[in-house]
Protein backbone atom coordinates (compact mmCIF):
# COMPACT_ATOMS: atom_id res chain seq x y z
CA UNK A 1 0.00 0.00 0.00
CA UNK A 2 2.86 2.49 0.96
CA UNK A 3 4.11 1.67 -2.46
CA UNK A 4 1.20 2.68 -4.04
CA UNK A 5 1.38 5.58 -2.67
CA UNK A 6 4.84 6.48 -3.13
CA UNK A 7 4.08 5.85 -6.69
CA UNK A 8 1.14 7.69 -7.00
CA UNK A 9 3.08 10.30 -4.96
CA UNK A 10 5.73 10.22 -7.54
CA UNK A 11 3.32 10.29 -10.74
CA UNK A 12 1.12 13.50 -8.92
CA UNK A 13 4.31 15.49 -9.26
CA UNK A 14 5.98 14.17 -12.40
CA UNK A 15 2.20 15.67 -13.57
CA UNK A 16 2.20 18.57 -11.52
CA UNK A 17 5.61 19.59 -12.95
CA UNK A 18 4.76 18.83 -16.30
CA UNK A 19 1.58 20.82 -16.07
CA UNK A 20 3.51 23.66 -14.68
CA UNK A 21 6.25 23.65 -17.52
CA UNK A 22 3.07 23.96 -20.09
CA UNK A 23 1.96 26.75 -18.07
CA UNK A 24 5.08 28.39 -18.25
CA UNK A 25 5.94 27.67 -21.73
CA UNK A 26 2.48 29.58 -22.48
CA UNK A 27 2.45 32.23 -20.24
CA UNK A 28 6.25 32.62 -21.80
CA UNK A 29 5.19 32.56 -25.41
CA UNK A 30 2.39 34.67 -24.58
CA UNK A 31 4.87 37.74 -23.08
CA UNK A 32 6.93 37.38 -26.37
CA UNK A 33 3.95 37.46 -28.55
CA UNK A 34 2.81 40.61 -26.68
CA UNK A 35 6.28 42.24 -26.81
CA UNK A 36 7.35 40.76 -29.93
CA UNK A 37 7.90 44.63 -31.66
CA UNK A 38 9.88 45.58 -29.15
CA UNK A 39 12.14 42.12 -28.90
CA UNK A 40 12.60 42.47 -32.92
CA UNK A 41 13.31 46.53 -32.45
CA UNK A 42 15.92 45.41 -29.62
CA UNK A 43 17.22 42.96 -31.99
CA UNK A 44 17.47 45.88 -34.88
CA UNK A 45 19.29 47.89 -32.09
CA UNK A 46 21.99 45.60 -31.50
CA UNK A 47 22.86 45.15 -34.90
CA UNK A 48 22.52 48.90 -35.55
CA UNK A 49 24.99 49.46 -33.11
CA UNK A 50 27.64 46.92 -34.29
CA UNK A 51 27.23 48.46 -37.42
CA UNK A 52 27.96 52.04 -35.67
CA UNK A 53 31.04 50.75 -34.04
CA UNK A 54 32.36 49.02 -37.12
CA UNK A 55 31.92 52.30 -39.08
CA UNK A 56 35.75 53.55 -38.60
CA UNK A 57 37.41 56.59 -38.95
CA UNK A 58 39.47 55.84 -41.52
CA UNK A 59 36.17 54.66 -43.56
CA UNK A 60 34.67 57.93 -43.08
CA UNK A 61 37.72 59.63 -43.62
CA UNK A 62 38.56 58.02 -46.83
CA UNK A 63 35.00 59.05 -48.08
CA UNK A 64 35.36 62.55 -47.10
CA UNK A 65 38.76 62.37 -49.64
CA UNK A 66 36.56 60.72 -52.19
CA UNK A 67 34.12 63.84 -51.63
CA UNK A 68 36.79 66.59 -51.37
CA UNK A 69 38.37 64.59 -55.16
CA UNK A 70 34.86 65.19 -56.83
CA UNK A 71 32.95 68.09 -55.59
CA UNK A 72 29.94 67.07 -58.03
CA UNK A 73 29.28 64.46 -56.00
CA UNK A 74 26.94 65.80 -53.44
CA UNK A 75 23.70 64.95 -53.74
CA UNK A 76 20.79 67.68 -51.99
CA UNK A 77 19.09 65.37 -50.54
CA UNK A 78 19.96 61.49 -49.06
CA UNK A 79 16.50 59.85 -48.73
CA UNK A 80 16.06 56.54 -46.16
CA UNK A 81 13.25 54.26 -46.66
CA UNK A 82 12.52 50.80 -45.90
CA UNK A 83 11.80 48.65 -49.29
CA UNK A 84 8.04 48.15 -48.27
CA UNK A 85 8.20 51.89 -48.77
CA UNK A 86 9.44 51.64 -52.08
CA UNK A 87 6.44 52.52 -53.76
CA UNK A 88 5.75 55.53 -52.41
CA UNK A 89 9.39 56.87 -52.89
CA UNK A 90 9.11 55.83 -56.55
CA UNK A 91 5.26 57.12 -57.26
CA UNK A 92 4.75 60.03 -55.06
CA UNK A 93 8.16 61.87 -53.53
CA UNK A 94 10.27 61.52 -56.89
CA UNK A 95 7.71 62.77 -59.43
CA UNK A 96 7.02 65.60 -57.14
CA UNK A 97 10.37 66.95 -55.70
CA UNK A 98 13.42 65.40 -57.83
CA UNK A 99 11.81 65.23 -61.34
CA UNK A 100 9.92 68.89 -60.95
CA UNK A 101 12.77 70.74 -59.62
CA UNK A 102 16.12 71.51 -59.16
CA UNK A 103 16.80 68.77 -56.63
CA UNK A 104 19.05 65.71 -56.66
CA UNK A 105 18.09 62.86 -54.68
CA UNK A 106 20.17 59.69 -53.37
CA UNK A 107 18.83 56.51 -53.09
CA UNK A 108 20.37 53.20 -52.11
CA UNK A 109 18.82 51.32 -55.47
CA UNK A 110 19.96 53.68 -57.84
CA UNK A 111 22.74 55.70 -56.72
CA UNK A 112 24.85 53.04 -54.04
CA UNK A 113 27.88 52.21 -56.16
CA UNK A 114 28.72 48.79 -57.42
CA UNK A 115 31.43 46.93 -55.02
CA UNK A 116 31.38 48.90 -52.38
CA UNK A 117 29.58 47.64 -49.22
CA UNK A 118 26.46 48.89 -47.85
CA UNK A 119 27.65 50.08 -45.25
CA UNK A 120 30.19 52.39 -46.83
CA UNK A 121 28.08 53.27 -49.60
CA UNK A 122 25.49 54.67 -46.65
CA UNK A 123 28.48 56.63 -44.85
CA UNK A 124 29.77 58.14 -48.36
CA UNK A 125 26.64 59.26 -49.62
CA UNK A 126 24.84 60.50 -46.04
CA UNK A 127 28.45 62.50 -46.06
CA UNK A 128 28.35 64.20 -49.61
CA UNK A 129 24.61 64.68 -48.94
CA UNK A 130 23.25 68.17 -47.86
CA UNK A 131 19.91 67.49 -45.76
CA UNK A 132 18.59 63.72 -45.18
CA UNK A 133 14.55 62.80 -45.01
CA UNK A 134 13.84 59.99 -43.25
CA UNK A 135 10.29 58.05 -44.14
CA UNK A 136 9.07 56.88 -41.22
CA UNK A 137 6.47 54.06 -41.31
CA UNK A 138 6.28 50.90 -39.12
CA UNK A 139 8.36 48.46 -41.28
CA UNK A 140 11.15 51.53 -41.25
CA UNK A 141 11.54 50.92 -37.60
CA UNK A 142 12.03 47.12 -37.74
CA UNK A 143 15.19 47.43 -40.43
CA UNK A 144 17.79 47.53 -39.20
CA UNK A 145 19.43 49.07 -42.03
CA UNK A 146 16.64 51.84 -41.74
CA UNK A 147 17.59 51.96 -38.22
CA UNK A 148 21.16 52.83 -38.65
CA UNK A 149 20.69 55.36 -40.84
CA UNK A 150 18.66 57.36 -38.29
CA UNK A 151 21.47 56.30 -35.54
CA UNK A 152 23.94 58.48 -38.08
CA UNK A 153 21.13 61.11 -38.90
CA UNK A 154 21.44 61.70 -34.49
CA UNK A 155 25.00 61.84 -34.81
CA UNK A 156 25.42 64.05 -37.75
CA UNK A 157 22.86 66.23 -35.18
CA UNK A 158 25.52 66.00 -31.99
CA UNK A 159 28.68 65.23 -33.71
CA UNK A 160 28.78 66.94 -36.91
CA UNK A 161 26.70 70.11 -36.54
CA UNK A 162 24.57 69.05 -40.01
CA UNK A 163 21.53 69.53 -38.61
CA UNK A 164 19.23 69.71 -42.14
CA UNK A 165 17.14 66.48 -41.45
CA UNK A 166 13.36 66.21 -42.34
CA UNK A 167 11.12 63.42 -40.98
CA UNK A 168 8.04 62.61 -43.50
CA UNK A 169 5.53 59.91 -41.10
CA UNK A 170 3.50 57.94 -44.16
CA UNK A 171 1.39 56.68 -40.74
CA UNK A 172 1.25 57.02 -37.18
CA UNK A 173 3.43 55.72 -34.92
CA UNK A 174 2.25 55.02 -31.09
CA UNK A 175 4.62 56.62 -28.72
CA UNK A 176 4.92 53.66 -27.03
CA UNK A 177 6.38 52.13 -30.75
CA UNK A 178 8.59 55.19 -31.13
CA UNK A 179 12.54 53.90 -30.50
CA UNK A 180 14.71 56.50 -28.40
CA UNK A 181 16.43 57.95 -31.33
CA UNK A 182 12.96 59.03 -33.01
CA UNK A 183 11.51 60.33 -30.13
CA UNK A 184 14.68 62.23 -29.73
CA UNK A 185 14.08 63.72 -33.24
CA UNK A 186 10.75 64.42 -32.85
CA UNK A 187 11.68 66.63 -30.51
CA UNK A 188 14.10 68.41 -31.70
CA UNK A 189 12.91 68.51 -35.88
CA UNK A 190 9.39 69.50 -37.12
CA UNK A 191 8.15 66.34 -39.05
CA UNK A 192 5.60 66.19 -41.77
CA UNK A 193 2.52 63.58 -42.07
CA UNK A 194 1.18 61.96 -45.34
CA UNK A 195 -2.29 62.60 -44.82
CA UNK A 196 -4.90 59.85 -46.07
CA UNK A 197 -7.09 62.36 -47.70
CA UNK A 198 -6.30 62.89 -51.37
CA UNK A 199 -7.42 66.80 -51.34
CA UNK A 200 -5.00 67.60 -48.33
CA UNK A 201 -1.76 66.16 -50.51
CA UNK A 202 -1.57 69.78 -52.35
CA UNK A 203 -0.77 70.86 -48.46
CA UNK A 204 1.55 68.21 -48.19
CA UNK A 205 3.35 69.09 -51.26
CA UNK A 206 3.70 72.78 -50.16
CA UNK A 207 4.88 72.41 -46.50
CA UNK A 208 7.30 70.03 -47.87
CA UNK A 209 8.50 72.88 -50.47
CA UNK A 210 9.03 75.29 -48.06
CA UNK A 211 10.44 73.10 -45.74
CA UNK A 212 13.43 72.42 -48.59
CA UNK A 213 13.04 76.49 -49.50
CA UNK A 214 14.23 77.40 -45.82
CA UNK A 215 17.83 74.94 -45.41
CA UNK A 216 18.32 75.79 -48.70
CA UNK A 217 16.98 73.40 -51.33
CA UNK A 218 15.24 75.46 -53.83
CA UNK A 219 12.41 73.36 -56.31
CA UNK A 220 10.78 74.67 -58.97
CA UNK A 221 6.75 74.17 -58.20
CA UNK A 222 5.97 70.86 -57.38
CA UNK A 223 2.89 68.50 -58.75
CA UNK A 224 0.07 67.30 -56.79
Amino acid sequence: MSDLTEDLHRVTNTVIAVAGSIVGACVLGFIIYLKRWHIHYYYSSLKSAALLSSASKESVDNFTHISQRDPSAVYDIFISYCQNDRSWVLNELLPNVEETGDVSICLHERDFQIGVTILDNIISCMDRSYSLMLIISSKFLLSHWCQFEMYLAQHRIFEVSKEHLILVFLEDIPRRKRPKTLQYLMDVKTYIKWPTAKEDRKLFWKRLRRSLDVIGISSREMNV
